[in-house]
C-alpha cells in the first residue's frame, strides 16, 4: 500500500481462519462483479448463496486449484474461485 491504513473504532483487521474451511457447506458470495452476461460492473454491493465445494470436487470440474484456494457455486451460472 503506498499509505499505512489507520485503524480505528470503525476501520479495523479481519482475523484470518486458523482452519481451513471445509467443503460441502453454505456460504455467502459478495462482490461488486458483473451482475450479468454483457453488463457492467455494478457499484453496488451484491450477494449471492454459494455451495462450498470441496477441493476434490472443484478439480473435477477442471478448475484446477491447489490446497490454499476455495471454490463454489449457486447451482447455476455464479461461481468463484480464489
Amino acid at each position: 500500500l503506498a499509505d499505512e491504513i489507520k485503524f480505528s473504532a470503525v476501520q479495523s483487521p479481519i482475523p484470518l481462519p486458523k482452519t481451513r474451511t471445509p467443503g460441502d457447506v453454505i456460504g455467502i458470495l459478495t462482490g461488486w462483479g458483473y451482475p450479468g452476461m454483457n453488463s457492467k460492473v455494478t457499484d453496488i454491493l451484491q450477494a449471492r448463496t454459494v455451495s462450498i465445494l470441496t477441493n476434490k470436487k472443484c478439480n473435477d470440474k477442471n478448475t484446477n486449484i491447489n490446497d490454499n484456494q476455495l471454490c463454489g457455486f449457486d447451482g447455476h451460472a455464479t461461481g468463484f474461485c480464489t
